[in-house]
């Protein structure tokens, strides 16, 4: 067997000249190239991360706002609602009260009230179950549980 120096020897420097300028050159473009990558999908990554929870936070605020306006406008009709209000005298103007709502907040499917004698009034106006008691409802009884506080419950 030859050892490394006789093998170096024999070959031409024309060839040792080439094998050491695509050293000199190809290795430190290869390290820098890798690198470069490497530190690319890095800050691509923190990039995406940042702007996930920018949009994150902006999405919060806005249903954190849109939940304060409803918490106002409950607060309102809370207020302004009394129990004469239900009766057939008064139960149309209420009625046109939440008419004028959904119109002016297309956002909002349903809005109703109930009292502690059966009374029900709604928007838009439809077609209610027959034997439905506003008073069994979850929905109900869990805003008479609050006392007055204003609760969130399932549709």
């Amino acid at each position: 067997m030859f050892n490394i120096k006789e093998r170096l020897g024999q070959i031409k420097l024309k060839t040792k000249l080439s094998m050491a300028f695509i050293a000199i050159l190809i290795i430190p473009s290869l390290i820098v190239g890798v690198s470069s990558y490497n530190k690319a999908k890095t800050d691509l990554n923190e990039t995406i991360l940042q702007s996930a929870k920018d949009n994150i936070s902006i999405l919060d605020k806005i249903v954190d706002d849109e939940l304060e306006n409803k918490h106002t406008d409950i607060t309102h009709f809370a207020k302004v609602l009394t129990q004469g209000d239900y009766n057939p005298e008064q139960s149309q103007n209420v009625q046109n009260k939440f008419d004028q709502y959904i119109q002016l907040h297309p956002e909002i499917e349903t809005i109703y009230t109930a009292s502690s004698n059966n009374q029900f009034i709604h928007a838009p106006v439809g077609k209610i179950p027959e034997g439905f008691n506003p008073l069994e409802s979850s929905w109900y009884k869990d805003a008479v549980k609050a006392d007055g506080e204003i609760i969130v419950s399932s549709p």
